[in-house]
């Protein structure tokens, strides 16, 4: 290994990769940002990495950004990857297919870059045993094309025991947005003055102009390198104010650059325009630009050190070389270079360059465009199909034209995330609005569904609508979808009344000629219908509907045709039929990598999960949820996933993680106007107070989420459960007129929406309210219906209650069983607070309080249980990796963690704990 001393002024910056290194070479996987100018020193500190790296005997794997090429999807990714391909055969589908097509080894669905993500974390599973670390390292990270980008980022974010070290290099304008808080962050500043005097030196300055070139260069390595052998003229004193070091960089590259013959000069041109181009492809084309063999002039400018060999093609010895290339190009040079390309490249590459040589609107090549759009989406290069589709656009010929293309490239915008693009593009398409409404329709529904997506639905929505009846009677099928797009918006702000509005409108569009749109829409009027608390018949209406949709392509809507059923019959207490429809979406996302598409359902399961007092699955599956909204910036779903989390939390008096997690939630309430969120969030901040004793602080949140139910009309009680607590908190608080008004509010309430959970909290706030025996019988009631419903840890609050009440009468004896068991599931769920005050009861009785236990849901992290839970069903290491979307390594190590946490040996004896009653978190 070499020392830190070989690279000068870095050896701080060194011995914090080296200690990385090491981490990764114990097995554990780490990542890092460097940060910093052009001309620093990042590509050297890579490379000295990597030097470093090899000398652990581990294994390296390179990637560079390029500009020019930064819209060309998975580019980077298959030069990372293209040591490893000879492996791709070892994998199993769908990892297999996702990297081949989006490496255009072959043509299929294109993949999303999550999907690709996970592809590339088994990829990195299947490489042969390495004898060290793995560093994947990628520089000029802020050219990395989008899709590369993110799945590097997706798998970084997940690997944690391979032994892998994945490092970018970016300037610091991108440095801000690839920095996310996961990676360490390593700044590059310029050298101390003894470091870059030992550098110039080095580079062969000369004594006398030393002190002229550390001035220039202000301590950038390259500037004291470039500058050490640059001509007296790239030295002279600048004339101009503004002096920047990388203008003496410039000139000491113009020096070069002009000394290099007319053939070197043309092949110079045409690789900082198309530097993924192979050697031979830059043959040709300088060939047909001025003549000769094409390749002599290639030759000339590697001999003179401008051009460095890269497997197949060529890379300037600096991007900065680069740049001053592009900027010292005459426009007509470009054009020629570009045409050139053109007629080298494939179609589907050459289509780009002709429109970079285009000096007006050309309709032809505007149609190859998007031919090549097309051939591009289909081997799942979605982000090059959206940029030809977006330089069509600007190449057509006139207005109708231009908006056929704007809404096909904004579509594919859409497809792979790009919302502001899909935005964007729509909207100056709606500048001049085509004259084809239906075209102008379409164009309005990609706009609204970007702006959704994006936390502004509200804003898309009104010009969506005002279509509705432009298209109405040419296409009713198209009127259907953009009413239906709208309903999101009603739901999620809280608007029933437009809502409901908007639902009447498409079923008198539908009528018999639109049966998916009408299944849909009787499957949202029924999520409306558990929102506002009316559940008769709900779940007869949903079996009814939903066989409709099977085998059918769904319309555009932008809404989950499974997940919101699953979601209305929960709320209805139809558990049953939520699992059936959230294991059917959840499965089949997970079968083709559909990242995204998981975290509404998963948010879900997750409430699912907390109704039944399964508390350990509940935090499993809002903490996946959640990290899955964040990789995919689905802000809107994330607020959602967090007030899940926030309400498991509170239920289990965790307090600190509830308070993070709910004001999470709420900021992204605030941006989007999520109501359900807001309501969902304040719920768990007042149960929260109660659990640490402070009911009078719970009523403020709790206040709220009346006034926000009675405000929108959603009063399902069953789906924020803030009403018993309400009614606690002001009984404690000593306000039993307005406890008696609020128990009042929820029998009404559940007297519409008849749930097991809803009478049984009805007895419990009717017994806070009434003494004596009357409400001892109502306590024994609704731990009899919480029972029977399996909703274990309301249950074992309702023994507490009643334990407490029994103590207060002086009944000690008979209080204690009910305190007994309250304490024995409330330990065993992780209820700390609650658990707490039942062994204090307890202890009055003068009953056994035994030794404090925990279980698993309180011994483990979300991930770990998200684990033990699939052990427990089941299912192999393998299986488990690929459903969570890690390493089968990652799995191992948290699999012997967990048995280390648990004192346990076997899966077999891990499934028994998590099996045992209250063992998966109830109560």
């Amino acid at each position: 290994m070499s020392s830190p001393s070989d690279l000068l002024g870095r050896d701080a910056e060194l011995r914090r990769l080296d200690a990385l290194l090491d981490r990764a070479a114990d097995g554990r996987s780490a990542a890092a940002l460097l940060v910093g100018e052009p001309g620093i020193g990042k590509s050297a500190l890579l490379r000295a990495v990597a030097g470093r790296c090899r000398a652990r005997q581990g294994t390296v794997l390179t990637a560079r950004g390029v500009e020019a090429e930064s819209d060309l999807p998975f580019a980077g990714l298959h030069e990372l990857l293209r040591p490893t391909l000879p492996f791709l055969t070892a994998l199993g589908d769908p990892h297999r297919t996702a990297l081949e097509v989006a490496l255009g080894r072959t043509t299929g669905p294109p993949p999303t870059p999550f999907a690709v993500g996970v592809a590339l974390l088994a990829m990195l599973e299947v490489e042969p045993d390495r004898g060290g670390p793995l560093l994947l390292a990628v520089d000029d990270a802020q050219w990395l094309d989008a899709g590369s980008l993110q799945a590097l980022r997706f798998a970084a974010r997940r690997l944690d025991h391979e032994g892998a070290l994945v490092l970018l290099a970016a300037r610091p304008e991108a440095g801000r947005e690839l920095d996310d808080g996961q990676a360490e962050r390593i700044d590059l500043g310029p050298l101390d003055r003894g470091s870059a005097v030992a550098l110039a030196r080095r580079a062969g300055a000369a004594e006398e102009r030393i002190d002229r070139v550390l001035a220039l260069a202000a301590g950038l390595p390259l500037a004291l390198v470039e500058l050490a052998r640059a001509s007296g003229e790239a030295l002279a004193a600048p004339s101009t104010a503004g002096w920047r070091p990388s203008r003496a960089i410039e000139r000491a590259f113009r020096d070069e650059l002009t000394a290099v013959g007319p053939a070197a000069a043309r092949g110079l041109v045409l690789l900082a325009l198309e530097e993924r181009a192979t050697r031979a492809e830059l043959a040709v084309a300088a060939a047909t630009l001025g003549g000769g063999s094409g390749d002599d002039g290639l030759a000339e400018a590697v001999d003179r050190g401008l051009l460095v060999p890269e497997g197949h093609g060529l890379r300037f010895r600096h991007p900065l070389l680069r740049a001053v290339v592009l900027h010292d190009t005459s426009a007509e040079e470009r054009r020629a270079a570009h045409l050139a390309l053109a007629a080298a490249l494939p179609v589907d590459r050459s289509a780009w360059h002709r429109a970079g040589a285009a000096q007006g609107p050309d309709p032809a090549l505007a149609d190859a465009l998007m031919d090549a759009a097309v051939v591009a989406r289909q081997r799942g290069d979605l982000s090059a199909a959206a940029r030809d589709a977006a330089a069509a656009v600007r190449l057509a010929d006139d207005p109708a034209r231009a908006a056929t293309h704007a809404l096909a490239a904004a579509e594919m915008a859409l497809q792979v995330g790009a919302l502001a693009d899909a935005r964007d593009l729509t909207e100056r398409a709606l500048v001049d609005p085509p004259a084809d409404a239906l075209v102008r329709a379409d164009l309005e529904r990609v706009r609204g569904t970007a702006m959704g997506r994006m936390g502004l639905a509200t804003a898309g929505t009104s010009s969506l609508l005002r279509q509705v009846e432009v298209v109405a009677d040419r296409d009713p099928g198209r009127a259907a979808t953009l009413l239906l797009s709208a309903t999101p918006t009603y739901w999620f702000t809280g608007d029933a009344d437009a809502f409901a509005e908007t639902l009447d409108r498409v079923d008198a569009l539908s009528a018999d000629r639109l049966p998916v749109h009408r299944a849909l829409s009787a499957l949202l009027r029924t999520l409306l219908a558990a929102s506002i608390g009316g559940t008769d018949g709900a779940l007869e209406e949903l079996d009814r509907h939903l066989p409709a949709l099977e085998g059918r392509e769904l319309p555009p809507t932008g809404y989950e045709p499974l997940a919101s059923p699953a979601h209305a019959s929960l709320w209805c207490g139809g558990t049953e039929l939520a699992d059936v429809l959230l294991e059917r979406q959840l499965s089949g996302s997970r079968r083709i990598g559909a990242v995204s598409e998981l975290v509404y359902p998963l948010t879900v399961l997750g409430q699912l999960e907390l109704r039944r007092g399964a508390h350990a699955p509940a935090l499993a599956a809002g903490s996946e949820a959640l990290q899955l909204a964040r990789d995919t910036e689905q802000d809107l779903l994330a607020g959602l996933a967090a007030a899940l989390l926030a309400q498991t939390e509170a239920t289990l008096g965790r307090e600190e993680p509830c308070r993070a997690h709910a004001q999470f939630a709420l900021e992204q309430a605030e941006r989007s106007g999520a109501v359900l969120t807001t309501l969902q969030a304040h719920t768990a901040l007042g149960r929260i107070e109660l659990a640490v004793g402070r009911p009078e602080d719970a009523l403020v949140p709790l206040r709220l989420c009346a006034t926000t139910a009675a405000r929108t009309g959603f009063a399902q009680p069953n789906m924020a459960r803030w009403g018993v607590d309400l009614v606690e908190a002001l009984v404690r608080a000593g306000a039993r007129g307005e406890a008696e008004a609020a128990h009042a509010q929820l029998e009404a309430r559940v007297a519409r929406s008849p749930t097991p959970w809803g009478r049984a909290a009805v007895e419990r706030t009717h017994a806070l309210l009434t003494p004596g025996p009357a409400g001892e019988a109502s306590l024994v009631r609704a731990i009899a219906r919480l029972d029977a419903a399996g909703d274990a840890l309301e249950a074992a609050l309702a023994r507490l209650a009643l334990g407490e009440r029994l103590r207060r009468e002086r009944r000690r004896r008979e209080a204690r069983a009910p305190l007994q068991l309250a304490l024995e599931r409330l330990e065993r769920a992780g209820a700390g607070p609650w658990a707490e005050r039942a062994r204090e009861e307890l202890r009055a009785t003068g009953g056994p309080t035994g030794e404090r236990r925990s279980g698993p849901a309180d011994e483990l992290s979300p991930h770990e249980l998200r684990i033990s839970l699939l052990v427990a069903d089941g299912r192999t290491n393998p299986e488990i990796a690929a459903e969570l979307f890690v390493s089968r390594k990652t799995v191992e190590h948290h699999l012997s963690q967990i048995y280390r946490k648990l004192g346990l040996r076997s899966r077999t004896e891990l499934a028994r704990a998590l099996v045992e009653p209250g063992a998966r978190g109830g109560a």
